[in-house]
């Protein structure tokens, strides 16, 4: 049966043959030991509390491990780091889902450098950014509307940033350096950041899977980086999304896509359906510039495609449908042969076709 004592300032708790513990009185954890002890909770329920180690790994069903010895954290055999742990305690103490949590460290895992993921994990610690449920983070960025409505990037305008866009470089060409703080890549920042620098722009709010980050630049308190990919999400209105209020998104994406379908905001004028339809029109051949450069054992759907995006797509994909000329010349119409033969030629080299 535990025993406690208040001295005014400290309550100390004593259980069996442990070592007493003291603890702050008003201090978070007090508030929660001491209903325990009055109400005549039973060790393991206090325990539960007081051990750390033990909350995180029941928190986590099974998938978080504590090596009490070396006081670490282990997610399927690798030791986490510190920023990882923070938000673990942080989660587990709001009781927030732990999956963002599980799927955000596996998504690093997938980064092929190591000092990329260095770089992360400070940007993660200077500025809480929020974790999504697919493991991805949020992020913020300063954009231009050009003559057409359309969003593009503020440094040369050549990159489509309208909602639902997915703006990708080829990594090989995202400077990694930590030293060089202006230079080639995709560039996203903390909240303060981009209203501090980029007051004129309209800003959005962007998407970043943690195996696309690159580098973090050593200036401006690790506010700013470099990645390869990122997904347009959202306007920003000017109010930093609250890390506690969304720890999950539900395909954030589709809501933009839904929600900005009906208007664009130009300061608070409505845009055209010209501008509208050119937008999503963007998104739909984004999606098939990704298509094409699918690799072989990865799943491709042909779903939303016209018979004539199928034909391209496969032949940019597999080398020997350029020589087949019945398959180029099928009836654009007949929509279901042209899937049928494409799923044929695609699963053949390689390629997977729910």
């Amino acid at each position: 049966m535990a025993q406690w004592l208040s001295t005014g300032r400290y309550l100390v708790v004593s259980i069996g043959s442990m070592r007493p513990i003291t603890l702050e009185i008003g201090s978070e954890k007090h508030d929660k030991i001491l209903p325990l002890l009055t109400s005549s909770a039973s060790d393991e329920e206090i325990l539960a509390q007081l051990d750390v180690a033990k909350k995180i790994e029941s928190y986590g069903q099974g998938e978080f491990s504590v090596d009490r010895d070396a006081g670490t954290v282990m997610i399927d055999g690798t030791e986490v780091h510190d920023a990882i742990i923070d938000r673990i305690v942080e989660f587990a103490r709001k009781e927030l889902p732990y999956l963002p949590l599980l799927n955000f460290w596996r998504n690093i895992q997938s980064n092929p450098s190591e000092e990329s993921k260095e770089h992360l994990f400070l940007f993660l610690e200077a500025n809480k950014m929020i974790i999504t449920h697919d493991g991805c983070f949020l992020a913020y960025k300063g954009v231009n509307r050009n003559r057409d409505g359309n969003l593009v990037d503020a440094h040369t305008g050549n990159f489509c940033n309208n909602i639902g866009a997915v703006v990708t470089m080829d990594r090989a060409l995202v400077n990694p350096s930590r030293n060089e703080t202006c230079s080639t890549g995709l560039h996203v920042a903390a909240f303060n950041y981009v209203w501090g620098q980029y007051n004129q722009n309209v800003k959005i709010e962007v998407k970043v899977n943690p195996r696309d980050v690159v580098a973090v630049p050593n200036d401006y308190n690790n506010q700013k980086m470099r990645v390869c990919r990122y997904e347009v999400v959202s306007l920003n209105a000017g109010k930093q999304i609250d890390p506690n209020a969304i720890p999950l998104m539900d395909h954030p994406t589709e809501k933009a896509k839904r929600r900005h379908s009906d208007k664009l905001e130009t300061g608070t004028k409505k845009a055209s359906k010209k501008a509208v339809r050119a937008e999503m029109a963007q998104i739909h051949a984004d999606k098939i510039a990704e298509l094409k450069t699918t690799q072989p054992g990865s799943k491709i759907s042909l779903d939303g495609l016209t018979g004539n995006e199928i034909i391209e797509i496969t032949i940019a994909l597999v080398e020997t449908a350029a020589l087949d000329l019945g398959f180029q010349n099928m009836d654009r119409k007949n929509k279901k042969s042209i899937v049928r033969k494409a799923s044929a030629i695609l699963t053949d080299a390689g390629f997977i076709v729910p």
